[in-house]
């Protein structure tokens, strides 16, 4: 998780031998050296979407409100797209992922409330808390 001034982020890092392509909540990876030969990575966008969905959730219980949660696939390997924003998801190579962070508009995040109600052991929104 990355807290900053444009937001949450959940990152979850892979890395991957072979040329990397995003196809629906999927990476298919393909071999480089025989091209006819490929894997692909079932759901790992639709499971990044889930990790956002359920720290938003989290932020919320504990905040009372919870600023938008960006889930991020972070690739280490060959990844020709470089970005790829899909469903909720962000796919960037990993050389690539300061310069898209920085390129994300800031929200208005309060860093330093939201990082104390992420702290271990804080379970609930005071009732009189403002």
């Amino acid at each position: 998780m990355l807290l900053g001034p444009a937001g949450v982020f959940v990152l979850d890092t892979k890395k991957r031998d072979g040329t990397v392509r995003v196809e629906g909540d999927d990476l298919v990876v393909t071999n480089e050296l025989d091209p006819t030969v490929s894997h692909r990575d079932e759901g790992l966008l639709r499971s990044a979407r889930g990790q956002a969905a359920r720290l938003h959730d989290l932020v919320a219980e504990r905040n009372g409100r919870a600023p938008w949660v960006q889930a991020v696939v972070v690739i280490w390997g060959r990844f020709p797209a470089r970005v790829h924003v899909g469903n909720k998801v962000t796919v960037v190579h990993g050389r690539e992922l300061v310069n898209w962070l920085r390129s994300q508009p800031e929200r208005g995040v309060d860093v330093l409330a939201l990082a104390a109600h992420l702290q271990p052991g804080r379970h609930r929104r005071s009732p009189d808390a403002d």
